[in-house]
């Protein structure tokens, strides 16, 4: 765990230097445990800072500060490196982040968005895919 820590951090001050932002959440929807089934719609959550997350849970989606901060990001950004969902898309009271990032994108700038979307299928998931 170490390792992968200080790999992070110097990833992070490798993008600082070289001028790129890289955003990092600032709070998380969290639940006791992961959704069994996945599509739960009744999942309790709670929304903690991203340094409060208890340790009897799990962070499973971004919170609304962190899907506001992404989102705001999106809108304004000429490049967007987005390797995967916010949360646990499939899930329904976990996707928020998700669908809230995606919706960022717009149509005009839909080409390597809905790409991503047909990649791993989340898209249908959202209802977003075109």
């Amino acid at each position: 765990m170490t390792r992968k820590l200080s790999y992070c951090k110097e990833m992070l001050e490798k993008g600082k230097k070289l001028g790129c932002e890289i955003l990092l959440p600032v709070d998380a929807v969290c639940a006791a445990s992961f959704p069994d089934p996945i599509d739960d719609a009744n999942l309790a959550v709670k929304t903690v800072d991203i340094s409060e997350i208890p340790a009897d849970m799990l962070g499973l989606d971004i919170g609304p500060k962190s899907a506001e901060l992404f989102a705001n990001a999106v809108k304004s950004a000429k490049t967007v490196v987005w390797n995967g969902p916010m949360g646990v898309f499939e899930n329904p009271v976990l996707a928020k982040g998700t669908i809230a990032v995606a919706k960022a994108f717009g149509r005009d700038r839909s080409y390597y968005h809905y790409r991503w979307w047909r990649q791993c299928r989340s898209g249908e998931y959202l209802g977003l895919r075109r």
